[in-house]
């Protein structure tokens, strides 16, 4: 993702010409050339090839966002902003190529996919009247200004260190899981089975269908068939990256939409990934609900890099619909008229059908917000608005009923199960929960976290004044603010799921304040309100860091009593409160002795608020720093965690002998083929007599990309459901068809020609795949299976005929 200073065919209301000279246009361009320099030696540091960099550059710019931007401007009408055109051409080229890969793998031909760039390449080559969208506009005056350039990749570059405490854990060579988490099997499984089939299945158990949101594992997948480069390197490296940086640049793009000011869209992204909930504790809870931000604001600085690339590739999509849907709404031409740029919208929904199950809902629930508020206010129908919600409505079924056939995946109605988590994790931390009720606790909880919430997002109430609100493109904001924050308290989900709402509201609550200060300050930003507005900031960060020496250096502890630990939950935040009201009286005076204008007090206590919460992301970052320092920067952690016996990793979660066994039956079977294997839990590192099986091992069938009859069972919509009736936890449920498991587990404990051949010939395996560091394997299985490969206690065999 190129930033640069670049052209744009209209300039916004507010924004100033300036002349271009040569100095600003190479610092325009400077920061793009280091920041890919920086991006390319981080990523052989760990472990990507430069060629391998080059190549997937050259592919993702030529045969996604190049083809996605000039298909994106003809669809709109015109050219715009460069740099917000080859972010939104980047989310439409996902979009394209993604519909355009699901038709090519089910015909099978996955390398028909290359037909999107080249034919799109070609049309605009070779049509006449598309060729003028290779241009963008020649006004020298609507050049990104260099310091936006430069803001836009230091924030990029923030996120690109962040994803290195990514690197450490996620690693590309054995034992590709560096901690014992098994969610990225989870999603490597996936590509592998989205490399080879479609529609996916859930590889690891067969029989059960792929009910989960798995369009961006077909893009991997598209990916992974164009360029040769492993899933693993782009799952764990490569693909989420320009993601980031696309939807940073629409996030900026929709800023300034709004606003017309440059700031605004260099202060809404910044905002959007460093503005985390305030935390003056001078201690750090330890449990893993809690960060530094320590009470949940839905962070996309935490959530949307590696933990979940379905969450990230959403976001991306619906950022490029929402900055188009804000321009249908404010369209002042019949809408016939605007049908290209409804297709495109459609094309975009068409694709969040997949991307990510809490979007469409959330869209479609805002829309109807906005549409109910035009019709209490304006006494009409926002047809627009009514058009967007019936597409988004259709999107919407489809889903439901075709890709999730009505599963829920353990989301449910349960209101304040996000709070009484974070409660819980409160209490564990500080063990009051023996000295006082769960409600005194969520209540406790819930006061603090509406602080935090107060304090980063107060600042739209200042769009009530001139009802600003009521404008659609703002009430949309808002809207889908509201929904969002409230799915987030509403709804429960075993593993904090509902937590994906709020992060997914959060971009456009923080530019819903953006837009709210654009309106407070005059339309041109001068010199000395800006010194003002950072030194407002700087005096938030100065709280909360003058708070922090007053507190004690240790968590309260119960035995200290109730009211102790209470106390200290809450004064820090009480003073930070009280400070910031007092801060709002010092500005009403100063606002009455005319040493200051009504708005600019406004924006000046807006940016407190947003100043007090900046610290949370420079104690992450010290962290990561300090940790670095101390461990390394390239291994994994916990390195004696994960090689508990010795370094041949005998007794990590996926022992390199399974590993190496696991790509020689990816590199010489069929990837129609099944596998048995005997392995179906993940290694405990302190196994006990009546341990429950944890069975969210995916590892063998992510590393071979072959489906398994049986390995583990974990994240399917049968497992929920187990999970429920039993009452335990989702990874603990138990197989729900225990004669399958019998029957798969016999062939192994007791081979013989029935065992083995009813895998065979009722279930349709052709491989077995065999740990006997895992479980007991019995010595007749040569007599019925004919040994293939072996490398140290694993080997695979094939099934004789």
């Amino acid at each position: 993702m190129t930033i640069a200073a670049e052209e744009t065919d209209a300039r916004p209301a507010g924004e100033a010409a300036a002349p271009v000279r040569p100095l600003s246009r190479l610092l325009g361009w400077l920061p793009a050339v280091l920041l890919a320099a920086i991006t390319a030696v981080g990523l052989r540091v760990y472990d990507v090839p430069l060629p391998a960099t080059g190549l997937f550059a050259l592919y993702i710019g030529v045969g996604v966002i190049l083809p996605g931007t000039l298909a994106w401007r003809a669809l709109r009408g015109r050219a715009g902003w460069f740099v917000g055109d080859i972010a939104a051409g980047a989310a439409f080229g996902y979009a394209l190529e993604t519909l355009a890969y699901i038709a090519a793998r089910a015909a099978g031909a996955p390398l028909l996919v290359l037909l999107f760039p080249v034919v799109t390449i070609g049309a605009f080559l070779a049509v006449p009247t598309l060729r003028r969208h290779w241009r963008g506009s020649c006004d020298p005056a609507d050049r990104t200004p260099w310091w936006l350039a430069w803001t836009f990749s230091g924030i990029l570059a923030v996120l690109l260190f962040r994803a290195t405490r990514g690197f450490q854990s996620h690693l590309v060579m054995w034992p590709y899981n560096g901690v014992y988490d098994p969610d990225p099997s989870f999603h490597l499984a996936i590509i592998g089975d989205a490399k080879h089939h479609m529609p996916p299945v859930t590889p690891w158990v067969a029989g059960e269908p792929m009910l989960y949101h798995w369009f961006v594992y077909a893009e991997m997948a598209a990916t992974s068939w164009v360029t040769g480069i492993q899933p693993v390197v782009l799952l764990n490296r490569l693909s989420l990256l320009p993601m980031i940086a696309a939807f940073l640049v629409l996030i900026g793009a929709i800023a300034r939409s709004l606003t017309g000011r440059w700031w605004a869209a260099a202060l809404a992204p910044a905002a959007t990934f460093f503005a985390l909930s305030p935390n003056p504790y001078s201690w750090r809870l330890q449990d893993s609900w809690f960060g530094f931000s320590a009470f949940d604001d839905g962070s996309v600085f935490t959530m949307v890099t590696w933990t979940s690339p379905t969450q990230t590739f959403g976001i991306t999509i619906f950022a490029a619909a929402m900055l188009l849907l804000l321009e249908l709404l404010r369209a002042d031409r019949p809408w016939r008229a605007e049908l290209p740029r409804w297709v495109l919208l459609a094309t975009l929904l068409a694709t969040l059908t997949g991307a990510k199950a809490t979007l469409l809902p959330m869209l479609l629930a805002a829309l109807l917000g906005v549409i109910v508020v035009r019709l209490l206010v304006a006494r009409r129908l926002d047809r627009p608005a009514a058009i967007a919600a019936g597409m988004a409505g259709l999107g919407f079924v489809f889903a439901q009923l075709v890709l999730y056939r009505g599963a829920n995946l353990g989301l449910s109605l349960d209101p304040l199960a996000a709070l009484r988590m974070f409660s819980a994790a409160a209490a564990s931390n500080t063990g009051y929960s023996t000295t006082d009720s769960p409600l005194r606790r969520v209540a406790l909880i819930a006061a603090i976290t509406l602080v935090c919430w107060l304090l980063m997002w107060g600042g739209i109430i200042v769009l009530a004044r001139r009802r600003r609100f009521l404008e659609p493109g703002v009430s949309l904001l808002l809207s889908l603010g509201a929904v969002g924050l409230a799915m987030f308290l509403l709804l429960g989900h075993i593993g904090g799921a509902q937590g994906y709402f709020i992060s997914s509201a959060r971009p456009y609550l923080t530019i819903a304040v953006v837009v709210g200060l654009a309106h407070v300050l005059d339309e041109r930003l001068t010199r000395r309100a800006g010194l003002a507005l950072l030194g407002s900031a700087a005096i938030g960060v100065l709280a909360i860091y003058v708070i922090r020496l007053k507190g004690g250096p240790y968590i309260p502890r119960a035995n200290q009593g109730y009211r102790h630990v209470a106390w200290a939950l809450v004064w820090p935040y009480g003073v930070l409160v009280a400070g910031f009201l007092l801060a709002g009286a010092a500005l009403v005076v100063a606002v009455r002795r005319g040493l200051l204008t009504r708005k600019l007090a406004v924006g000046l206590l807006v940016v407190l608020g947003l100043g007090t919460s900046l610290p949370s992301v420079g104690d992450e970052l010290r962290l990561m720093v300090d940790a670095g320092r101390t461990q390394g920067w390239r291994r994994p952690p916990d390195r004696a965690y994960l090689y508990p016996n010795d370094m041949t990793g005998a007794g990590a979660m996926f022992p390199r002998d399974a590993v190496t066994v696991a790509l020689w039956l990816r590199d010489h079977s069929d990837p129609d083929a099944l596998v048995a294997t005997n392995v179906h839990c993940l290694w405990d590192p302190d196994p006990k007599p009546g341990n429950p099986c944890d069975n969210r091992h995916f590892g063998l069938t992510a590393i071979s990309e072959r489906r398994m009859l049986v390995e583990g069972w974990g994240y399917v919509s049968s497992a929920y459901r187990e999970a429920d009736k039993a009452g335990v936890p989702l990874w603990f449920a138990p197989f729900w068809d225990q004669q399958l498991l019998a029957d798969n587990d016999a062939a192994f404990s007791a081979p013989t020609a029935d065992t083995v051949g009813r895998l065979r010939d009722r279930y349709g395996v052709t491989w077995l795949f065999v740990d006997e560091a895992r479980g007991s394997v019995g010595t007749d299985l040569p007599k019925f299976a004919t040994l293939r490969f072996r490398s140290g206690t694993a080997a695979v065999y094939e099934i004789n005929r």
